[in-house]
């Protein structure tokens, strides 16, 4: 019959504790049991006064922070109203459910007073509980860099106030610079103290930007002893240098810097060398490359002065390029994290992050694996000198529609090359800066040659550049034939690469929602720590544990033979863990995955794919249905025939067949459909049949059942 209508009372005081409310087997008790952050306080002891009102607790901060990634929320505010109303949250943070939870903008102002460096310390104490738990392997390194979008618009940008000024400058004084005697010349740009001349950006001198157009031309505009002329003004004495920290520390030992160029000055005219990985930046009073012109020296947001121009599938946004380390482990941790401006080449910092890997971490690799964006001859001899080899792809030259520097043999004996057609082009002369030797053929040669439409238009001879270093450039390419290069390459695509669309997908990476180069880096390393966190809670004999199933009944032998099933107990994998998520074990997870309402699973070809509603139970137990079905039917089907010779179970028990045949046999039958679903066996092992009455110590390996 029907029922009478809900009353609601709701107002009524109900005695229940929220300790009580939660499952025992949550996922957050589980993360709380096996992840302590007591340490977080230590990290942060030195960003408090010793007096004063008491703070929120930073524990009670980074708790917030991990379920905001669990969780997927991008906004603070939404975080504090999600965690208000799940039990489960304020049973992870601590709260009963009568007390209110830090307000949103406690986070804001907590979070700029940790720092960036608090941050880092917090994501490699992540990274040392992976170390400690044996999951990372540490002979071979990947590196790979994603773009992400800044939270600002292309039409945020204005130009620079430097370009401005200065063309205002240029237009009101330029004739009076072009007729003084003694002045500097004026064309639009300013030349710093050692000549160098800026290529329309900012000229920066110790941080401080200067405009293009200089000094105060107008004070010294009409020449010396004009109306309005300024009093000279004493050169300041030139400041001390300073001493090169421990953190400064050169990337190779012939005097190169990290990112792969010479030291330069931190623009105080001192030899302190501007620090990459702790800046997140490169130095701003760098000269442009040559013939390359920066677009963020013209330009800047308003929003976000630190996110510059990228090109994202075909149109222009403002973001930025995040840097990861991946180790070459089966588990994938991420070892050093990086967010750069997007006008940074992929391939700049890598040297830094690869000497502060190294050393952070005591780690000696073997081999670096990266794409052809990282393939530099500054990258691959210093891999090299240091005993590592570059499993990097060289840039392809022979793109051209001429004959491309891979048909010229170079003959080492004659210090020359071959064409194609067997002429030699010589050695005639040198690129210092470039580091190439030149090689021409023979004007005359080569315009009488048959093929010259194919190989030059020039009218001056064939030319080819051969670098230096080009020694090292042989030895990568000798590793490009080899086996482990190749599987360096496949494991490459499916390393590094998923981890980004992990981030993406699940953890809002597809754009940052800080602002601020230091902001940016601090959403980076929670992401990459959340990310070493999951791979740490899912090690297949880690922490992170299910309670067990109950036992299920045991197979009763047959009157003939006991069959022992060679499957493992549920919940366990082939070396002794519970864990839910690790490669190998066969049960799915007893909590909800963190990442919303769906279940994850677990297993040799499954690990942590996410749960599809239950049809992959109603699959797995509609396969093991036909395999029944199929034993049933070869039963009779692989009988022997009349009067043939026993063989195999049959043999060993007298001729007569075994009750439940071998599963060897089953993998010639031909595919069963069972409701328009084929099935099909797939690869089991044969069960090993031992007798009832078998002696004890027959088979050690196959014990029969109690």
């Amino acid at each position: 019959m029907l029922g009478p209508e809900k009353a609601r009372a709701l107002d009524r005081p109900v005695v229940v504790s929220l300790e009580a409310l939660v499952p025992k087997d949550h996922f957050y008790r589980h993360l709380e049991q096996y992840l302590d952050l007591s340490f977080v306080r230590e990290l942060v002891r030195d960003r408090y006064a010793p007096i004063g009102r008491p703070s929120i607790d930073p524990v009670v901060f980074f708790k917030l922070q991990l379920v905001m990634f669990f969780e997927g929320i991008r906004s603070e505010r939404k975080l504090i109203e999600t965690a208000s109303l799940n039990l489960a949250h304020r049973w992870y943070l601590g709260y009963a459910l009568d007390e209110p939870l830090p307000d949103h903008s406690s986070l804001t102002r907590i979070r700029d007073r940790l720092g960036l460096e608090t941050f880092r310390r917090f994501f490699e104490q992540v990274v040392e509980l992976c170390q400690e738990a044996g999951l990372v392997w540490g002979r071979e390194l990947h590196f790979d860099a994603t773009r992400v979008r800044a939270n600002a618009d292309v039409d945020s940008l204005v130009p620079r106030l430097g370009v401005v000024v200065g063309d205002h400058v240029a237009a009101l004084f330029g004739r009076r610079d072009d007729q003084s005697d003694g002045g500097d010349q004026s064309d639009g740009g300013d030349q710093s103290d050692g000549g160098d001349q800026s290529d329309g950006g900012d000229q920066s001198d110790g941080g401080d930007e200067v405009s293009r157009g200089g000094q105060d031309r107008e004070d010294r505009g009409n020449g010396p002893g004009g109306a309005h002329a300024a009093p000279p003004v004493p050169p300041a004495p030139p400041a001390p240098p300073v001493l090169p920290t421990a953190r400064a520390m050169p990337a190779t030992a012939d005097g190169q810097s990290e990112d792969g160029g010479d030291s330069r000055d931190g623009g105080d005219g001192g030899s302190r060398r501007w620090d990459l990985l702790e800046e997140c930046r490169l130095d701003p009073a760098r000269p442009s490359s040559e013939g390359y012109r920066r677009v963020s020296d013209q330009v800047v947001s308003r929003t976000d002065p630190d996110a510059t121009s990228m090109n994202a599938g075909g149109r222009v946004t403002l973001g930025y390029q995040d840097h990861y380390v991946v180790d070459g482990g089966k588990h994938r941790i991420i070892l050093h994290a990086l967010a750069m401006p997007a006008d940074v080449m992929e391939n700049q910092p890598m040297l830094d992050l690869l000497w502060r890997v190294r050393f952070r971490w005591h780690l000696h690799p073997r081999r670096a694996v990266a794409d052809t964006t990282y393939g530099t001859i500054e990258i691959i001899r210093t891999l090299e000198d240091a005993g590592i080899r570059a499993y990097v792809p060289l840039p392809n030259w022979d793109r051209s529609p001429f004959y491309g520097p891979s048909r010229f043999t170079y003959v080492p004996e004659e210090d020359a090359y071959r064409c194609p057609e067997g002429q030699a082009l010589t050695r005639r002369g040198e690129r210092p800066r470039q580091e190439v030797v030149l090689y021409r053929a023979d004007r005359g040669t080569c315009n009488a040659c048959p093929a010259k439409a194919a190989c030059t238009p020039s009218t001056q001879g064939r030319q080819v550049r051969r670098s230096y270093y080009a020694d090292y450039l042989d030895r990568v390419r000798a590793y490009h034939a080899t086996e482990a290069y190749k599987k360096a390459m496949r494991k490459r695509a499916v390393w590094v690469e998923p981890l980004f669309g992990e981030a993406k997908q699940w953890h809002h990476l597809k754009k940052f929602r800080l602002r601020g180069l230091p902001k940016v880096n601090t959403e980076a390393l929670l992401v990459a720590a959340g990310q070493n966190l999951k791979r740490y809670l899912a090690a297949p004999c880690g922490a992170l544990q299910v309670p067990q199933r109950p036992a299920t009944q045991p197979h009763t032998p047959g009157r003939t033979c006991a069959v022992r099933p060679r499957r493992r107990p549920r919940g366990q994998c082939s070396r002794g863990c519970t864990s839910p998520l690790s490669t190998g074990c066969v049960v799915r997870a007893q909590w909800s995955r963190v990442n919303g309402a769906t279940r994850g699973y677990s297993g040799c070809r499954a690990r942590d794919r996410a749960s599809d509603g239950g049809r992959h139970d109603r699959r797995l137990r509609t396969r093991r249905a036909a395999l029944r079905a199929l034993r049933r039917r070869s039963a009779g089907r692989h009988a022997p025939a009349p009067g043939a010779p026993p063989r195999g179970c049959a043999a060993r028990h007298g001729g007569r067949p075994a009750e439940r045949p071998a599963a060897g046999g089953l993998a010639r039958l031909p595919p069963l459909r069972s409701g328009g679903l084929a099935l099909r066996w797939l690869s089991l092992r044969p069960r090993r049949l031992v007798p009832r009455d078998a002696p004890a110590g027959r088979s050690a390996r196959h014990p029969l059942p109690r």
